[in-house]
This record gives C-alpha cells, sequence and structure tokens, in this order.
C-alpha cells in the first residue's frame, strides 16, 4: 500500500505547496516527532491509537506446541516522513494502515496462544477497539487468477500491485482471499485515521486553506480501495466457486472470515458517508470565509489550487458492485454469516 499512496498524495502535495503556503509546513521542525504522532493519535483518532499501541505494547515472542515465532520491532514512524507537523499529520494514515498488518499477524498468534485453537495460520482482524476476528486462513489460490473477471474501468496501481501481475511474494497470491481482506481491512483503518484528522485541522485557529487540500489529499487516494478491494474479493469468489468449488465451501463455512469482511465494508459504509459530511462542513466553512471552493469529477479546489478527487473511480467502483453477479454474491455472504 505504502507506493500507492504515496504516489499519489506526493504528486498533488508538491503541486500545492508549490503555490499555497501552509502554516503547518511552514512551520519550525519537530524535535520529537514520535511523541507529537502519538498525541495527534490518542486525541483525534482512538481507533488509529488502539492499533499501533497494541501492537507496540503486546509480546514480540511466542510459542504454540512446536511452532515459535519472533516477530521484529517494527516502528510506525518508519512510515512517517518529514520533520514538519504538516508532513507527520498526512503521513499517519499510511502509518495505521501498515500497522494494521503488523496488529493482524502479531495479534493472532497472542489470541491463539490465549484460545488453545488447533491451527496456527490465521489473521487477527481488527473492526474496531476491542473488537477483533480471529480469521483461520484456509485453502486459497493466488489472486491473479481472477484478473479475467476484473473490468478495465477500475484496473489501476492496486490492481497491478495487489491482482496482476502483482509479485509472487506478495500476500494476495501467497494466501489469496485472506490477502485481499487484509488489505481492505487495513485500507479502511488508514482511511479511519486520515479522516479523523479532521480534528486537528479544525482545532487549529490558524489552519491555512493549504492546510485543508492536504487533508483532503490525504483521504482521496484512498476512499476508492473500499470499492477496487470489495470487487477483488467478490470476484475472488466468483471465481472459486465456478473452480474451486470445495475452497469456495470452505471460505463460506468460515464463519469470522465471513464476519471480518462484511463488518469492515460496514465500517467503511459509516466512514465515507462520515466523511462526505465533513468534507460538506469545510466547503460551508471556507465559503463563509470568502473563499471560493468547488468539487468536480476530478479536482476538489479552493481558490486558484486544487487537489485531485476520487469520485471517477469510486463512480467505477459502484458500477461493477451494482452488477447482478457481484450482488448476487455479496447476498450469499450475507446469507452464510445468518447461517452460523
Amino acid at each position: 500500500m505504502t507506493i500507492v499512496r504515496r504516489v499519489l498524495m506526493v504528486v498533488s502535495l508538491l503541486a500545492v505547496m508549490g503555490t499555497m503556503r501552509t502554516s503547518l509546513a511552514n512551520a519550525a521542525p519537530l524535535l520529537h516527532r514520535r511523541t507529537f504522532a502519538l498525541s495527534v493519535l490518542k486525541r483525534y483518532s482512538p481507533q488509529g491509537f488502539y492499533i499501533v499501541h497494541t501492537y507496540e505494547h503486546t509480546p514480540w515472542s511466542y510459542r504454540l506446541g512446536d511452532h515459535s515465532i519472533q516477530f521484529g520491532k517494527a516502528n510506525f514512524m518508519d512510515f512517517v516522513p518529514g520533520h514538519t507537523r504538516l508532513s507527520v499529520i498526512t503521513a499517519l494514515g499510511t502509518a495505521v494502515h501498515e500497522s494494521t498488518h503488523n496488529f493482524s499477524r502479531k495479534l493472532s498468534w497472542l489470541l491463539l496462544s490465549k484460545s488453545k485453537r488447533p491451527w496456527i495460520s490465521s489473521l487477527a482482524v481488527p473492526i474496531r477497539i476491542g473488537e477483533i476476528c480471529l480469521v483461520r486462513l484456509t485453502p486459497w489460490f493466488p489472486s491473479a487468477e481472477i484478473a479475467p473477471l476484473i473490468p478495465n474501468a477500475v484496473r489501476d496501481l492496486r490492481f497491478s500491485t495487489y491482482v496482476s501481475p502483482s509479485n509472487p511474494d506478495q500476500s494476495t497470491q501467497q494466501i489469496g482471499i485472506y490477502g485481499l481482506l487484509d488489505e481492505f481491512n487495513a485500507y479502511y483503518h488508514g482511511t479511519h485515521t486520515a479522516v479523523d484528522l479532521y480534528g486537528y485541522f479544525a482545532h487549529r485557529a490558524a489552519t491555512s486553506p493549504a492546510d485543508w487540500l492536504a487533508w483532503i489529499q490525504s483521504v482521496e487516494p484512498v476512499i476508492s480501495a473500499r470499492g477496487q478491494f470489495k470487487i477483488f474479493i467478490l470476484a475472488s469468489l466468483i471465481w472459486a466457486r465456478q473452480h474451486h468449488p470445495a475452497r469456495y465451501a470452505g471460505f463460506l463455512a468460515n464463519h469470522e472470515a465471513v464476519q471480518a469482511f462484511l463488518k469492515t465494508d460496514a465500517g467503511w459504509v459509516r466512514l465515507l458517508s462520515r466523511y462526505k459530511k465533513l468534507k460538506a462542513r469545510l466547503v460551508a466553512h471556507l465559503r463563509r470565509e470568502g473563499q471560493k471552493v468547488s468539487e468536480g469529477a476530478r479536482f476538489f479546489t479552493i481558490g486558484t489550487c486544487g487537489v485531485g478527487t476520487a469520485r471517477q473511480s469510486v463512480t467505477a467502483c459502484r458500477k461493477v458492485l451494482d452488477s447482478p453477479r457481484f450482488v448476487r454474491m455479496e447476498g450469499r455472504l450475507e446469507k452464510a454469516a445468518e447461517t452460523h
């Protein structure tokens, strides 16, 4: 995810920084980046803080029967470049996204050690603070197989990174649909944090139009991930039903996996609704301040400067998800959830 997000973000932010003054970007460099980042997460994004804090404060090594593992002590600040408040704030979504991957792997061992379940391969998929789905990994196939089901309209850098041609070492190839679910969930939590940080900007009296564009740009490149990964996951199930019926049946019988998908998607729906309302509030605020604000199919602008939006990608994804076979497959998942 890091490369995909940063390519989209950096290009637009450079355009913004080159033409508008940002009070946050021009502030004095931070001397204690990590302390600042954690304090902002704790105050404005409790869910993001929960993921980072839980990951960092659980044991680093585990033994389950004949199996043992030692986790490397990853630092979420490795995904936070720069030394200004703006560079730190706008990278926290990426940091939480990557921490979610680490959380899912590490916490699965912690939960397995407590539950004494007779299997090892799993993901601990966080839903919200204190709620985790411990998902057993059942046999699947590389996600490259589903490429024929993905319309050209929704093929972009995420498609090539996670589906095809991808990389054989990518989790979406190694564990298939479970790697897609892991990304779907990590993008959700990273985007949740990015949206949460509206509060940080809103509480600063000196927030400039360029600062607000930076907030918009920290969210827009990732909101389309909801539709894209939902398409990838449902396409994987459609393909499995046709070509790998035993594995398809195994997933539908995997209650925690089905719940993790449906609950993450429900979280996405709430989050995107909230983002829409916050953006409308921002537009109203800026117009009261005398700023000219507009949002079209491709750009969100304040005055003469703007950043790209995800509207076209979101619309393309919605069209695919509204097609009959994708609607039917989502219905089968909902029915499977009800039968457990």
